[in-house]
């Protein structure tokens, strides 16, 4: 009864509720569905959010999502608007936003109970007292406040899956489905209760299923690469929005699927290098730790790009640029293949900086930096 009815965390969750509800009747709405959440990191009582975003999940979201796994495993991708629409009742855009939200629900969910988890006592907030609520949906805040404690270790397991299915979609993704990321332990385990304590794997990840996560990873750091040089093309890209930090996206779940970052990065840097996108690659490649490695890589890219200058002369240029060289030097770059380049047209003067910032990588005396010192008095040789 009133004032009760006016209980902070009863309006709140009404307003949970009422969201939701929303949504559920215009699935198109996905603003809802983030009001809902922003609604439901308000409530102060932990056994009444807990018990709400468990509602979520069971009563808005599971099905939903076990549509997407669906939907992605039948078509090896990221699914069309046609097809969202038809099979989830659901744009692309609105499932991207779907998904995002149900991994921070989750997120919620795995953080409520998480000292519960570590064995530490719970400060559950100041209690509700539903019974002498009149106005507020009794029934409703009387199932929140019942729900089972859920399994944080369950709940991180549907976190990954779902950021998986986010990342697909964000980036659209191809060649790729989402179950083939994990074992059959853990896809006995998706769409589990998230109470119930089903088998989860432990200890060393099977080879085979990390070397499919880290081609899965090295395929979403390439599309964010295409996605980077079509909006410096265009100056917009609508289908990526500029707020989401999709290498922080990449990087995080790289740590939940247990594959290391840095041969992620490397592989984001020559994209970009390949790409022309050089003042990006030079600020991720300061983040790698295997910059000797790295290095040997990019000194490829730079003959890729010195063959292309070369063979895109005029051929009387070309032949008096060649006698320039040294002949172990141009033999050297005559046999890279600029064809692998996915910006071939690049300003020599930008190579010769990627081969000024390649040089202090690389051990003093080896092969590679007496190769990378010799090219760099090339490049200042071929424009004399």
């Amino acid at each position: 009864r009133f004032p009760h009815s006016l209980h902070q965390d009863i309006l709140w969750a009404s307003c949970v509720q009422e969201c939701a509800l929303q949504w559920s009747a215009d699935k198109e709405q996905t603003d809802k569905l983030v009001s809902a959440l922003d609604h439901l990191r308000h409530i102060h009582c932990i056994g009444l959010q807990h018990g709400l975003a468990f509602l979520l999940w069971k009563t808005y979201f599971k099905d939903k999502i076990s549509s997407v796994v669906v939907l992605m495993e039948k078509v090896g991708k990221a699914p069309k608007d046609r097809l969202c629409r038809k099979t989830v009742e659901m744009s692309c855009e609105a499932l991207e936003q779907f998904l995002l939200v149900v991994k921070q629900l989750l997120e919620l969910l795995a953080q409520v109970w998480t000292p519960v988890d570590l064995g530490h006592p719970v400060d559950h907030g100041h209690p509700v007292d539903v019974k002498n609520v009149l106005y507020a949906p009794l029934s409703m805040l009387e199932e929140a406040l019942d729900q089972p404690t859920s399994y944080v270790p369950l709940v991180r397991l549907h976190i990954t899956l779902v950021s998986v299915m986010w990342l697909i979609m964000g980036l659209e993704l191809k060649s790729v489905r989402p179950l083939t990321l994990f074992d059959s332990t853990t896809k006995g385990a998706f769409l589990k209760d998230l109470s119930s304590n089903p088998p989860i794997p432990s200890g060393a990840t099977d080879e085979t299923i990390l070397q499919s996560r880290k081609k899965f990873l090295c395929k979403a750091m390439s599309m964010l690469t295409s996605a980077q040089a079509s909006k410096q093309m265009t100056g917009t890209s609508p289908a990526h929005p500029e707020s989401t930090d999709w290498l922080k996206v990449v990087l995080a779940l790289a740590d939940q699927l247990e594959v290391d970052a840095d041969p992620l990065r490397c592989h984001y840097v020559q994209e970009l290098y390949s790409t022309g996108l050089d003042s990006a690659g030079k600020e991720v490649l300061m983040s790698v730790n295997d910059k000797q490695g790295l290095a040997g890589k990019l000194l490829v890219i730079v003959g890729q790009r010195l063959a292309h200058t070369l063979d895109s002369s005029e051929s009387t240029t070309s032949v008096t640029q060649l006698s320039r060289l040294p002949t172990h030097i141009s033999r050297w770059i005559k046999q890279q293949s600029p064809i692998k380049l996915a910006c071939r047209d690049v300003p020599i003067q930008r190579t010769a900086e990627l081969l000024s910032t390649i040089l202090p990588l690389l051990p003093s005396g080896s092969n590679n930096c007496t190769l990378a010192t010799e090219l760099s008095e090339a490049t200042q040789s071929l424009y004399r």
